[in-house]
């Protein structure tokens, strides 16, 4: 779980290409779309994930979503990108909830675009889901590196609302042979963020 993890936090480098450290803001349980225009000034608590959008049994472990991140390269400048980071939580899966924020739904567009292929992860896309302005899902079967009976599904969800454009990434444990689709609940928390 680990690799999988480490991995989600590696590809969220990559697309900023960044090294700050983490803070811990509160958790307000607020969400809207980012507002046109957007500035680094606005509060990035409120494009994240909270725990009125998840199921009972999620506990937030690490939250980078109010870092100040010196960005130098990649789709993030390349689209003037105004925020990024991410919220780890745990529960019944891991979930990773990954958000940049630009000036304007245009932007917004082009980094989805450019930074597609490796928010994706190496995973099977799906069809999509139809939430937001765009989104994709993606889902797929990792083994575990040295466990061989454990297998870790995984199902993300890459979106644009405005000009946010959010990742959401959710892994769990299967063993054996009973297949587990946590893909419906990724979808439902998904929507329950995007609703206004």
């Amino acid at each position: 779980m680990r690799t999988l993890l480490l991995s989600t936090v590696i590809l969220l480098a990559a697309c900023t290409d960044s090294g700050s450290k983490p803070t811990t803001p509160k958790d307000t349980g607020t969400n809207t779309a980012a507002p046109h225009p957007v500035t680094a000034a606005a509060s990035p608590g409120r494009w994240y994930l909270h725990r009125n959008h998840l199921p009972a049994g999620f506990t937030l472990v690490r939250d980078q979503s109010a870092e100040a991140l010196k960005v130098t390269s990649g789709p993030y400048v390349k689209h003037k990108g105004v925020h990024t980071g991410y919220r780890l939580w745990k529960g019944p899966g891991i979930l990773v909830d990954s958000r940049w924020v630009f000036p304007s739904s245009a932007a917004a567009a082009g980094f989805f675009r450019d930074a597609e292929a490796i928010n994706a992860e190496g995973l099977k896309r799906q069809p999509d889901p139809g939430l937001g302005d765009e989104s994709r899902l993606y889902t797929g079967v990792v083994r575990h590196p040295t466990l061989t009976d454990l297998r870790l599904r995984s199902a993300l969800c890459y979106v644009r609302q405005g000009a946010v454009v959010a990742k959401v990434f959710l892994a769990w444990e299967q063993r054996g042979e009973t297949v587990v689709d946590k893909t419906p609940l990724l979808l439902s928390i998904v929507k329950s963020w995007l609703k206004k």
